[in-house]
Parts: structure tokens; C-alpha cells; sequence
């Protein structure tokens, strides 16, 4: 026998698509509110329901059996199970190894959250891809990994950088407007969208758009500059990047929507892979 095991914040069309094609099997529904006393990530899921909240709704759509489950019974509660379907999900995974070790799992991958995996997910580094190992690139990208450890965005924290002639214009952050506590207050309107999904939507302003706004702000011609940033630009900024004369891209990490390759390749913007020599 199998049963399905999930954390699930909020009911969605994709949770119900997902429950819909696996619903002659029991759901298993992890109890956030007993579950988050020892995972700091279920704390700032700010937008969850209380499992039992969740476990009314899907009844409401013709799911029935579920059982709300927390993490201390997870053992007893999987006693009469020999696997487990579960979505790939670190949270999952930490109370999977911590309490049923010895069970034996089946992962699926679909969207009922952004987890860190789909939030940071990379794609391949192209084959003609330009890498550099100088010492003043890796200087910088160490300095703005610094600088981003300020941004109030704890999934994915970035920073930038535009730098001529040596000397570095302007910086910035990725951080929320109009106010940093804007995803507490409001929610995160991309939780309901999957990766590659929707790329204007968002709270905040990106690092690069911020570092550009800052220039701009004091006068200072971006044409013919070199932009740093932590994470490979999504296509809005690189549009940016584009109008701006961006004329090279220096970055440390991949980005799961790299269409805006095409963007910054069309417009002859240089993209440099940073790495440390």
C-alpha cells in the first residue's frame, strides 16, 4: 500500500490537479502549525493555512481521506504503508530522514510551493560560455555576496553591482517596496505560479534594476559599464541591462529563467561566468 505525503500551504489548481491524479491514494498531510516548532522555514511561510484549515477545503472538493499529521506521528502513522509518494520538497525531506528514515520513498515533481530547489534551480552553462577566474571579478562578487545578505528576501538574496573603468558607479539589493515587510504583510503574489511563469510579477525591485535606479539617481552614465551580479539576470532587468549599454555581464550563479540569455546575446551584451581560480 502507498499513501501520499505533502505539506500544502494554500489549495490550488495545481494542488487539487496534482491530489486529482493520485486520488485513490491517502494523503498524509504534515501538521505545520506542530511541524514549524523545529523548522524555521515553516515559520516564514507566512501565507499557510493551518493544516486542518487545508484538510476542510480539500474535503470541500471530494478529497476525504486525509489525515493531518505531525511529525512525532509519523511513524505510527505510516506503520501500515510501504512507500510513500511524496513532492520533492526539502521540508519533506528533513522530517522524512529525521523521523522515518527506514521508509521507502517515491518522489514526484510538481508545484505546490516554491521550495528552494524550484526558487534555485540552474540551468547549464552553455558550452561557449566565457569564464574568467581574475582576481578582480572574484573581489567583487565577494563583496556584493556581502551586500546581499542585507536584502529582507530570505529565498533568494541578491546583489549588484555597475562598475567602469575599475570603479564601481552605483550598488543594490533586491529588497520589497513599498516596504520590506510587504511579503508579511500582503503574501507573495508568485506563490501561485510556477517556474518561468509570470517573470514581471513580483514585489520587489531586483538588484540590478535597484543598482541602475541608484546611477540614474546621481547622475552617473551607465553606457559602456560592467554589470556584477550574484545571480544571472531574469528578462526584465536584462532588458534593463540592454537600454542601459550594459556592455558586459559578470555572474556567479545560474538563474532558472535564463530566456533572458537571449536578451542580453542579442543585444552583443558580453556574459561572463565568475569562478574562483
Amino acid at each position: 500500500m502507498q499513501a501520499i505525503f505533502a505539506y500544502i500551504p494554500v489549495v490550488h489548481a495545481g494542488t487539487l490537479s496534482f491530489l486529482e491524479a493520485h486520488k485513490e491514494l491517502p494523503l498524509l498531510l504534515l501538521d505545520n502549525a506542530a511541524a514549524k516548532k523545529e523548522n524555521a522555514y515553516l515559520e516564514r511561510d507566512i501565507r499557510a493555512l493551518d493544516a486542518l484549515l487545508v484538510r476542510a477545503e480539500l474535503s470541500a472538493h471530494g478529497f476525504h481521506n486525509v489525515t493531518v499529521v505531525a511529525p512525532q506521528e509519523l511513524e505510527e502513522a505510516t506503520g501500515a504503508y510501504e512507500s510513500l509518494l511524496v513532492p520533492e520538497d526539502e521540508i519533506l525531506d528533513h522530517f522524512l530522514h529525521t523521523y522515518i528514515p527506514q521508509m521507502q520513498v517515491s518522489r514526484i515533481n510538481t508545484f505546490l510551493r516554491w521550495t528552494k530547489q524550484i526558487s534555485t534551480a540552474e540551468h547549464e552553462v552553455p558550452e561557449d560560455r566565457i569564464i574568467t577566474h581574475e582576481q578582480f571579478a572574484n573581489e567583487m562578487l565577494g563583496a556584493l555576496a556581502q551586500k546581499a545578505q542585507m536584502s529582507p528576501d530570505w529565498w533568494r538574496q541578491i546583489a549588484a553591482a555597475l562598475v567602469k573603468d575599475g570603479e564601481v558607479l552605483a550598488e543594490g539589493y533586491n529588497k520589497h517596496l513599498p516596504t520590506s515587510h510587504a511579503l508579511e504583510i500582503h503574501g507573495d503574489p508568485r506563490s501561485n505560479l510556477d517556474a518561468g511563469q509570470g517573470p514581471g510579477i513580483y514585489t520587489s525591485i531586483h538588484a540590478e534594476a535597484c543598482a541602475l535606479a541608484h546611477a540614474a539617481k546621481k547622475g552617473v552614465a551607465t553606457e559602456g559599464a560592467d554589470l556584477y551580479v550574484t545571480t544571472f539576470p531574469c528578462p526584465t532587468c536584462a532588458r534593463s541591462v540592454v537600454e542601459a549599454g550594459i556592455k558586459r555581464v559578470f555572474y556567479e550563479k545560474g538563474y532558472s529563467l535564463l530566456d533572458a540569455e537571449d536578451i542580453l546575446r542579442g543585444a552583443k551584451v558580453e556574459i561572463i561566468l565568475v569562478k574562483q581560480a
